[in-house]
Protein backbone atom coordinates (compact mmCIF):
# COMPACT_ATOMS: atom_id res chain seq x y z
CA UNK A 1 0.00 0.00 0.00
CA UNK A 2 1.15 3.74 -0.19
CA UNK A 3 3.32 4.86 2.50
CA UNK A 4 3.04 8.16 4.22
CA UNK A 5 5.71 10.52 6.18
CA UNK A 6 4.62 11.72 9.44
CA UNK A 7 7.63 13.62 9.95
CA UNK A 8 6.68 17.03 10.64
CA UNK A 9 8.13 19.39 7.56
CA UNK A 10 10.60 21.00 10.23
CA UNK A 11 12.13 17.97 11.22
CA UNK A 12 12.41 17.49 7.28
CA UNK A 13 13.97 20.37 6.70
CA UNK A 14 16.73 19.64 9.49
CA UNK A 15 17.38 16.32 7.97
CA UNK A 16 17.91 17.94 4.30
CA UNK A 17 20.30 20.61 5.88
CA UNK A 18 22.44 17.90 7.55
CA UNK A 19 22.70 15.91 4.68
CA UNK A 20 23.60 19.23 2.83
CA UNK A 21 26.09 19.84 5.65
CA UNK A 22 27.94 16.68 5.51
CA UNK A 23 27.76 16.46 2.15
CA UNK A 24 29.52 20.29 1.73
CA UNK A 25 31.99 18.82 3.90
CA UNK A 26 32.49 16.00 1.96
CA UNK A 27 33.51 18.25 -1.08
CA UNK A 28 35.52 20.75 1.18
CA UNK A 29 37.55 18.23 2.02
CA UNK A 30 38.02 17.09 -1.48
CA UNK A 31 35.71 13.54 -1.88
CA UNK A 32 33.07 13.02 -4.29
CA UNK A 33 30.36 14.81 -3.99
CA UNK A 34 28.38 11.61 -4.89
CA UNK A 35 26.47 11.10 -7.97
CA UNK A 36 23.19 11.76 -7.37
CA UNK A 37 20.80 15.01 -7.50
CA UNK A 38 22.65 16.57 -4.87
CA UNK A 39 25.84 16.23 -6.01
CA UNK A 40 24.26 18.34 -9.11
CA UNK A 41 22.78 20.77 -7.21
CA UNK A 42 26.07 21.18 -5.25
CA UNK A 43 28.23 21.29 -8.61
CA UNK A 44 25.54 24.43 -10.45
CA UNK A 45 26.90 27.98 -10.72
CA UNK A 46 24.81 30.55 -11.84
CA UNK A 47 25.83 33.13 -14.81
CA UNK A 48 28.25 34.87 -12.19
CA UNK A 49 29.53 31.64 -11.32
CA UNK A 50 28.11 31.41 -7.61
CA UNK A 51 27.49 28.53 -6.00
CA UNK A 52 24.04 27.93 -4.53
CA UNK A 53 24.09 28.13 -0.56
CA UNK A 54 23.27 25.60 2.26
CA UNK A 55 19.07 27.36 2.34
CA UNK A 56 18.83 27.19 -1.45
CA UNK A 57 20.20 23.86 -1.96
CA UNK A 58 18.00 22.74 1.31
CA UNK A 59 14.93 24.24 -0.54
CA UNK A 60 16.05 22.71 -3.47
CA UNK A 61 15.80 19.58 -2.45
CA UNK A 62 12.48 20.08 -0.49
CA UNK A 63 10.91 21.01 -3.65
CA UNK A 64 12.02 17.84 -5.64
CA UNK A 65 11.25 15.68 -2.25
CA UNK A 66 7.47 17.05 -2.40
CA UNK A 67 7.39 16.38 -6.12
CA UNK A 68 8.20 12.87 -5.88
CA UNK A 69 5.78 12.32 -3.48
CA UNK A 70 3.48 14.02 -5.45
CA UNK A 71 4.03 11.90 -8.63
CA UNK A 72 4.78 8.83 -6.17
CA UNK A 73 0.85 9.57 -5.09
CA UNK A 74 -0.36 10.00 -8.05
CA UNK A 75 0.77 6.70 -9.97
CA UNK A 76 -1.08 4.75 -6.83
CA UNK A 77 -4.02 6.85 -7.47
CA UNK A 78 -4.04 5.32 -11.07
CA UNK A 79 -2.82 1.62 -9.75
CA UNK A 80 -6.99 0.45 -10.33
CA UNK A 81 -6.77 1.74 -13.89
CA UNK A 82 -3.80 -0.13 -15.10
CA UNK A 83 -5.40 -3.22 -13.06
CA UNK A 84 -7.24 -3.60 -15.97
CA UNK A 85 -4.64 -3.17 -18.78
CA UNK A 86 -1.70 -5.08 -17.41
CA UNK A 87 0.61 -4.71 -20.62
CA UNK A 88 -0.04 -0.94 -19.79
CA UNK A 89 0.77 -0.52 -16.35
CA UNK A 90 3.87 -2.89 -17.63
CA UNK A 91 4.95 -1.00 -20.29
CA UNK A 92 4.96 2.38 -18.10
CA UNK A 93 6.56 0.80 -15.46
CA UNK A 94 9.52 0.62 -17.94
CA UNK A 95 9.38 4.41 -18.76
Amino acid sequence: GVQTCALPISELESLVEGIVRERRERVRRGESPGDDLLATFLSARDEEGSAMDDRQLRDEVMTMVAAGHEIQSHGYSHRPLFSMYPKSAIHLSHL
